[in-house]
């Protein structure tokens, strides 16, 4: 594939989103697929770091605008529309773009929609679910409470969503280290507050430390080439024998694995620390991880000390010393934080969410939208697990340990239409037309049926979209209606009867031939142009 990313990275914006999309810029050259870089040459780009990596990366003007821009759109520099122009530009000389991958606060559906045309696929990686987005892949890496609700509404009905830090952009070095058991001493601290730090949040951990007897304790502080104040933040490491001073590393896990204790920000590198069970305490330093950084004091993951600047060098102190005297954080991951029992959620689509709120009002519920293993089954113990819109093949292993357990819901009257697209088939094909509730077994949509049920459309009124969401509503309330048997495993199935029908995503891709459909659409003008032939698009 060819794929190319938009991000940009500034002393205001920071580092991390330029970081977090060289680790997957970096798995896709493994695969063999061709990867470049459209970045704006904003003061402190991080495009010269970005080339020594091995990559292209097509600069884009620092041009200040002659608009007022504020909150996000200052970090551009220029308005979307001029962006988009400027983007569009550099991907018409690029051929086909498969896949499109835009990491910027500053840019919604308004950039992405003039960039359609120019890729085959758009992701974003976003944290905020603050904006629509014209998106086909959208990956946010955060752990939120309420997960399950943030982007309804704000992203196309087939948006593939990918929803907690089971998906965090690790750098390989994460998972080739293997985490190490600490003992609760304290003998190494890591302080890191992000690539840029405008608060300077460094030197005020450096000072808590100097004023506290730290005999003994060596210190890793790590800052990044963006931070204005490296130089300041040097030389004060250089008077103290027990401080190492590093700038810009490649060797993040190796420290982090070393250290004991974390001083940090909430940002990216949180997900770092939890792969390796590092205790932290953390400071907010952007409005955006303030949410996290509280859902994830709330689980128990993190000592959080609050915002950047309500935080003194005292805050800093008495927890370090509640960490020394073993009253501070602990040692925890993402999956200690999880319940046991209860269900267990299987989604990657935004149109499944309401009924996940739904159960979480009767059930302690557990969203996931990761691949399922065995040890991770072995630690939460789910009475149910439900499958809806989830992308990810499930192994033997796991419905062997699951006997029984799991359910999926497919918007088809199976067997007709299993796999992919299945309520656009019905139309090309003109098969029965529903939803079904059914058994997961080693098959694709081949389980023993629990409940079905016939949905009927008006061809000349229902659209591509609200024949969609018509499925997808009627589906919720059929297993609505079927909860309790489903929950206590008390229901009856029926074997699905028939040969019925089965398509890929690379049919569908073949069937259209190029041609692009669109959800506002009718069925009757879908079927007009796509099944009869009488136009083309």
């Amino acid at each position: 594939m060819n794929i190319v990313f938009r991000v940009d990275a500034s002393a205001q914006i920071g580092s991390g989103h330029v970081m977090r999309c060289l680790t997957l810029a970096k798995r896709y050259r493994r695969e063999g697929h061709t990867v470049s870089f459209v970045m704006r040459a904003l003061p402190s780009n991080l495009i010269t770091f970005v080339e020594e990596a091995g990559f292209s990366v097509y600069s884009l003007p620092y041009v200040k605008s002659r608009q007022m821009l504020t909150g996000y759109l200052a970090w551009l520099s220029v308005t979307q529309e001029q962006d988009a122009q400027e983007t569009t530009a550099v991907l018409r000389t690029m051929g086909q773009v498969d896949r499109l991958i835009v990491d910027h606060y500053a840019l919604d559906a308004a950039w992405e929609t003039v960039c359609r045309p120019y890729a085959r696929e758009i992701m974003v990686i976003d944290d905020l679910a603050n904006r629509q987005h014209d998106a086909d892949i959208l990956l946010d890496q955060n752990f939120y409470e309420n997960a399950a609700e943030r982007y309804v509404g704000l992203v196309p009905h087939e948006c593939r969503l990918l929803l907690g830090p089971q998906h965090a952009l690790l750098r390989d070095e994460f998972y080739e280290i293997k985490p190490r058991r600490r003992t609760g001493e304290l003998y190494n601290i890591l302080i890191f507050y992000g690539g840029s730090d405008l608060t300077d949040e460094t030197s005020k951990a450096l000072r808590a430390l100097f004023s506290m007897n730290m005999h003994g304790v060596e210190v890793d502080v790590v800052v990044g080439k963006t931070n204005p104040q490296m130089e300041s933040v040097r030389k004060r490491c250089a008077d103290h024998k027990n401080i190492r001073y590093h700038c810009q590393v490649e060797n993040m896990a190796e420290l982090m694995n070393a250290a004991d204790l974390a001083l940090g920000a909430g940002g990216t590198t949180t997900w770092e620390r939890l792969a390796l069970g590092l205790p932290s305490i953390v400071t907010a330093i952007a409005d955006n991880q303030i949410e996290i950084c509280e859902n994830c004091v709330h689980a128990g993951l993190i000592d959080y000390l609050g915002c950047a600047e309500a935080v003194t060098e005292g805050d800093l102190v008495r927890a370090v010393t509640a960490f020394r005297e073993g009253r501070g954080a602990a040692s925890r991951t993402l999956l200690d934080a999880a319940p046991e029992g209860g269900v267990l959620f299987l989604t990657n689509n935004s149109n499944t969410l309401p009924l996940l709120a739904w159960i979480g009002e009767r059930a302690n519920v557990c969203h996931y939208t990761g691949v399922l293993t065995p040890a991770m089954l072995h630690r939460l113990k789910p009475q149910l697990v439900v499958s809806f819109n989830y992308v990810h093949l499930i192994k033997e292993d796991i419905l062997q340990l699951l006997a029984g357990r799991i359910v999926n819901l497919h918007i088809s009257y199976l067997p007709w239409n299993r796999g992919s697209s299945p309520n656009i088939w019905s139309f090309i094909e003109d098969t029965p037309k529903g939803v079904t509730i059914h058994v997961l077994d080693q098959g694709l949509d081949t389980g023993a049926v629990i409940a079905q049920r016939v949905v009927d459309f008006d061809e000349r009124e229902d659209t591509l979209a609200t024949s969609y969401q018509k499925l997808i509503d009627v589906i919720i309330g059929l297993f609505k209606e079927h909860w309790d048997r489903i929950l206590s495993g008390n229901y009856n199935t029926t074997p699905q009867r028939g040969k019925g029908t089965y398509h890929t995503k690379k049919d569908l891709e073949t069937f259209l031939a190029g041609r692009r459909l669109t959800w506002e659409m009718t069925i009757t003008e879908f079927k007009e142009r796509f099944v009869r032939g009488k136009s083309e698009i």
